[in-house]
C-alpha cells in the first residue's frame, strides 16, 4: 500500500504540474556555445550546485532522480551504462565543456567514472545531436560544464563532507577567486567505499565491490583586452574499482583507469562578429587486472587532439549564422588492439533566426571527411512557435550517426575495418505550458536506427562486428513541476514520465535493459531555515535476453531527506536511501543495496 500510494502521487503529479526546461537557479553557460545558442527547439535540463549537494557524488545518482534517463548499475558504484530515449549507452554522448568525452574503446562513458563535484553544473539534452558534438549523440548528451562568469565578482569557498553506510566517504573543497578581469577556479574532490552492503536472498556480503575515486579540476578565464579573452579548463580523474562478484569463491578482478583532459579556447568579439577557437587533448588509459592477488594486466591506451573553430555572425534582425571547421586525430593502442591512428575533419554551418517575433527557426549541417569510414550528411532543423504568453509547441528533426569504435575496428583477430557508422533519422514534437506557479511539457518522438553494430558469432568463440541492426524508438516524455511560497514557506513539486518502445525490426522485440516505463518525482518543503525532501523513483520491468523470455521485476525507491542552514550559509543535513528496503537489481545478478543512511555537512564561505 505504501508503494501503490507513493506511485499515485507520482502520477497525478504528472498530470497536473510539469517541469519545464530551466534549472532551480540561474546559470551562465560560458563553454558550450552549441548548448547556449542552439537549443530552443529541443529539451534541455539543468541541474546545479543545490541538487548537487543532495546527490551521491557519481553521475549516476544526480540523473536517475532527475532526468528521464535510465540507468542500469552491475552493482553500486560498478559500470553504469545510460539509455536515453530507448537506445544504448554508446549512443548517448558526454560532453565536457563542448568536447565529447566518449572513450575512444567501446564509444561510450561509465556514468559511474564521473564524480559530479567537480562541475558547477549538468545539462541533460533529448534527441539527436551530432551536428553538434559528433558522434553518439543519437538519444541524447549529458553535458558536464565549469561556470567561468564575470558577472559576479566575489571570492567563494566551499567544502563539503559526506559519510555513509558501508564507510562511504565523499569529501570536495574548491575555491574561485574572480575580478573584473580574471577568474580562477580550482576544486578537488575523493568518493570512496568499502561497499559491502548485505546482499538479498545471499548469505555473504558484497564481496570485491571496494572503489575510490580522484578528481582534480581546474578552470581560468583572462580578459586580454575588451575583445579578446582566453579559458583553459583542465580535468584529472583517476580510479580503481574491485569489481563485485557474484560468490565468494569467484576470481575477484579490479579495473584501474586515468583520464586527462585539456582545453584552451580564444575568444575574440568584433560586434557583428565572434569567433572562437578551441585546442584539446584528451588521454584515457585503463588497467584490467584479471586476478587482484598479482599485478598481471591488460591496458589500453587512447588520446584525441581536437581543433575547432567556429565563427559567429550576428544580424540585428535576429539572424545569427555559424561557420564551423573541426579536426580531430585519435591514437589508440592495447593489449588486444593493435596501435591505430584515425583522423577526421568536419566542416559545419549552423543558422538561426527569430520571425514575426513568435516564431523561431535553427538549421544546422555538418559534413566530416575522414580515413576510415564514410560519413553521412549530417543535418538538423527545428521550429518554436509561442502561440501565446503561457504555451508553446516546437519541433525538430535530425540525422545523427555513431561512428565504429577502435575496438570495432582494430580488436586484433576480429575487428572490421570495413564498418560503417550506424546512422538515425529522427523526429520530435514538444508541447510547453508555462506560468507563474509552474507548468508542463509533453514530447512524442521516433527515431529509426539503421546499420547498427552488432558483435555477431562466426565459428566457436570467434565474434566479429556486423552493420545488421535495424531499430525503431519512439515513446512519450512527460514533465511537471509546481511550486509555491507562502510567508517564509517554500513548497515545489516535480515530475517526469517515460514511456519508451524500442524495438529491433528483425523480431519486433523489446530491446534489453530499455524499461517500457519510468517516472521520478520530487516533493521540497522548506521554512525559514529547514528543508525537507521526498524523492521517488519508479522503473519498469526489463528484459535480459533478447527474445523477451528473462527479464527484472520492476522496482519503486524512495528517499527522504532534512536539511539545516546556519546563518552563515552552512548546510548540515541527512538522507534515507531506499526507504522501504526494496530488494531489486538493475542488472540480472546483480543486487543493490537495501537501506542505508547519508550525513552531510556544505560549508560556503
Amino acid at each position: 500500500m505504501r508503494k501503490l500510494l507513493c506511485f499515485c502521487c507520482l502520477i497525478y503529479s504528472n498530470f497536473v504540474f510539469c517541469q519545464i526546461l530551466e534549472s532551480l537557479e540561474e546559470v551562465v553557460i560560458t563553454a558550450d556555445a552549441a548548448l547556449r545558442e542552439y537549443s530552443d527547439t529541443q529539451n534541455v535540463v539543468v541541474l546545479n550546485d543545490s541538487i548537487f549537494r543532495k546527490s551521491p557524488a557519481l553521475l549516476t545518482g544526480i540523473l536517475q532522480y532527475n532526468t528521464h534517463l535510465y540507468l542500469k548499475e552491475n552493482g553500486l558504484g560498478m559500470v553504469s551504462s545510460p539509455s536515453f530515449r530507448g537506445t544504448t549507452a554508446a549512443q548517448t554522448a558526454v560532453v565536457w565543456n563542448g568536447i565529447n568525452i566518449n572513450a575512444l574503446s567501446v564509444g561510450q562513458t561509465d556514468f559511474n567514472s564521473i564524480n559530479i563535484r567537480g562541475f558547477d553544473y549538468i545539462a541533460v539534452k533529448a534527441g539527436g545531436g551530432s551536428t553538434a558534438y559528433g558522434s553518439s549523440a543519437i538519444g541524447g548528451t549529458v553535458h558536464l560544464n565549469n561556470d567561468l562568469s564575470f558577472k559576479n565578482p566575489e571570492n567563494q569557498h566551499k567544502l563539503y563532507f559526506g559519510y555513509g553506510s558501508f564507510d562511504t566517504y565523499d569529501a570536495h573543497v574548491s575555491s574561485k577567486w574572480v575580478s573584473n578581469n580574471s577568474v580562477v577556479q580550482i576544486g578537488l574532490s575523493r568518493n570512496a567505499s568499502k561497499n559491502d552492503y548485505p546482499l538479498y536472498n545471499k548469505d555473504f556480503d558484497n564481496t570485491n565491490g571496494q572503489f575510490y575515486n580522484n578528481n582534480l579540476s581546474v578552470a581560468i578565464a583572462q580578459k586580454l583586452n575588451k575583445n579578446h579573452q582566453i579559458r583553459f579548463y583542465g580535468n584529472v580523474f583517476d580510479g580503481e574499482r574491485h569489481f563485485s562478484v557474484i560468490s565468494p569463491q569467484a576470481i575477484k578482478t579490479k579495473f584501474a583507469d586515468f583520464n586527462l583532459r585539456n582545453l584552451l579556447e580564444w575568444n575574440a568579439d568584433f560586434g557583428s562578429f565572434n569567433s572562437s577557437l578551441k585546442l584539446a587533448y584528451l588521454f584515457d588509459n585503463y588497467r584490467y587486472f584479471p586476478y587482484v592477488g598479482n599485478d598481471t594486466y591488460t591496458f589500453g591506451n587512447f588520446d584525441s587532439k581536437i581543433f575547432k573553430y567556429n565563427l559567429k555572425y550576428r544580424s540585428q534582425s535576429h539572424l545569427q549564422i555559424n561557420l564551423l571547421l573541426d579536426y580531430m586525430q585519435n591514437q589508440g593502442e592495447g593489449s588486444d588492439i593493435r596501435r591505430a591512428t584515425r583522423q577526421t575533419g568536419a566542416v559545419g554551418l549552423m543558422v538561426k533566426n527569430r520571425m514575426f517575433d513568435k516564431i523561431l527557426f535553427e538549421l544546422m549541417l555538418k559534413q566530416e571527411i575522414t580515413d576510415s569510414y564514410t560519413s553521412p550528411l549530417l543535418y538538423s532543423a527545428g521550429l518554436l512557435f509561442e502561440i501565446t504568453n503561457s504555451y508553446s509547441t516546437k519541433a525538430h528533426f535530425s540525422k545523427n550517426f555513431r561512428i565504429p569504435t577502435f575496438n570495432d575496428m582494430y580488436w586484433q583477430g576480429s575487428g572490421n575495418p570495413d564498418l560503417q557508422p550506424e546512422v538515425s533519422l529522427q523526429g520530435e514534437w514538444t508541447h510547453q505550458l508555462g506560468f507563474d506557479w509552474g507548468g508542463f511539457s509533453l514530447t512524442g518522438y521516433y527515431n529509426d536506427i539503421q546499420n547498427m553494430l552488432r558483435w555477431e558469432p562466426v565459428t566457436g568463440s570467434l565474434w566479429k562486428p556486423e552493420n545488421i541492426g535495424n531499430v525503431v524508438a519512439y515513446g512519450l516524455e512527460y514533465a511537471a513541476n509546481f511550486s509555491r511560497r507562502w510567508g517564509k514557506s517554500n513548497f515545489s513539486l516535480t515530475g517526469n514520465y517515460a514511456y519508451t518502445v524500442s524495438k529491433n525490426k528483425e523480431n519486433e522485440h523489446q530491446l534489453v535493459y530499455v524499461p517500457y516505463h519510468k517516472g521520478n518525482a520530487s516533493l521540497v518543503f522548506s521554512r525559514k531555515r529547514y528543508t525537507f525532501s521526498y524523492r521517488y523513483l519508479y522503473v519498469g520491468k526489463v528484459y535480459t535476453t533478447s527474445d523477451n523470455e528473462s527479464g527484472l521485476s520492476a522496482y519503486q525507491l524512495s528517499e527522504v531527506g532534512m536539511e539545516y542552514i546556519f546563518k552563515n550559509n552552512y548546510t548540515i543535513g541527512f538522507q534515507v536511501l531506499n526507504l522501504w528496503n526494496e530488494k531489486y537489481s538493475s542488472v540480472q545478478n546483480r543486487p543493490m543495496p537495501g537501506r542505508n543512511i547519508n550525513f552531510y555537512i556544505n560549508l560556503n564561505f
